[in-house]
């Protein structure tokens, strides 16, 4: 038996990937599909219409946002989510939602607050990226490294809606963050569940990639949710530190 799962991916302005075949991943997937759009925003609003006709895709249910920005997009739709579990991605991401039923047969009669599994990183041309490759070489030491630094792919990680929900679910006072300090969040609770292969594919984009774009507004965010969750005083200082030099290392690589 499959896992219990909503897929949820916030929409801004994605007309164009959605009609260049973005959301063609969905197709056969027989769960909840959770598409979250920006209010007024006909036009993706259309093309997503059209997909779902084209893919047959019932179990797909769209909700407009009720406040302004990606993560209040998330929040949203993490509130209408009825489902155990949730895997969140971008629009040009992909959640491995046939791994679900190997996800289901892993865990058992266990209900981990989150689960993570491996995140391919790959490049608009579809070569893998150095930088995914390094985090990939890191994933079993999540649990150890995750104070320090974030090497959990977004995509890959799927998490219990009530455990979210309980934890305030994404910061919006976060943008550059959001994701990490909610792993942080999850993560005070107990350990992830960490599984051995992909759940999930990242797409990297240079121009767009929001951590990129605002490397001191993420080093900032980071430290500040740090400091929310660990007692030692001298923990986020260090990772900082560390996480900076991640960050040049990713640059070296590519990415």
């Amino acid at each position: 038996m499959g896992l219990d799962c909503t897929i949820l991916v916030p929409l801004h302005s994605c007309a164009p990937a959605i009609e260049a075949g973005s959301l063609d991943w969905l197709e056969g997937f027989g769960g909840p599909v959770l598409l979250v759009l920006a209010r007024g925003d006909g036009e993706t609003r259309h093309a997503v219409e059209a997909w779902r006709r084209k893919a047959q895709a019932d179990s797909l249910e769209v909700l407009e946002q009720e406040r302004p920005g990606l993560y209040a997009a998330l929040n949203d739709g993490l509130a209408r989510v009825k489902t155990e579990y949730v895997q969140q991605c971008g629009a040009d991401d992909e959640a491995y939602w046939r791994t679900h039923v190997r996800v289901s047969d892993r865990i058992g009669d266990r209900r981990p607050a989150w689960i993570a599994g491996r995140c391919e990183t790959r490049n608009a041309g579809g070569s893998r990226t150095g930088a995914g490759l390094y985090r990939q070489a890191l994933h079993g030491l999540a649990p150890l490294l995750l104070p320090l630094t974030n090497v959990v792919g977004t995509p890959a990680v799927i998490f219990s809606a009530m455990a979210a929900r309980e934890a305030g679910g994404w910061d919006e006072t976060m943008p550059a963050a959001a994701d990490y300090d909610l792993w942080l969040k999850l993560h005070s609770r107990e350990r992830p569940f960490m599984l051995p292969f992909a759940t999930g594919r990242f797409l990297v984009r240079p121009e767009s990639s929001l951590t990129r774009a605002h490397r001191s507004t993420s080093l900032d965010d980071c430290y500040r949710s740090r400091r929310r969750y660990f007692r030692r005083a001298w923990l986020p200082g260090l990772a900082r530190g560390v996480q900076s030099a991640q960050f040049k290392l990713q640059d070296l690589l590519g990415e």
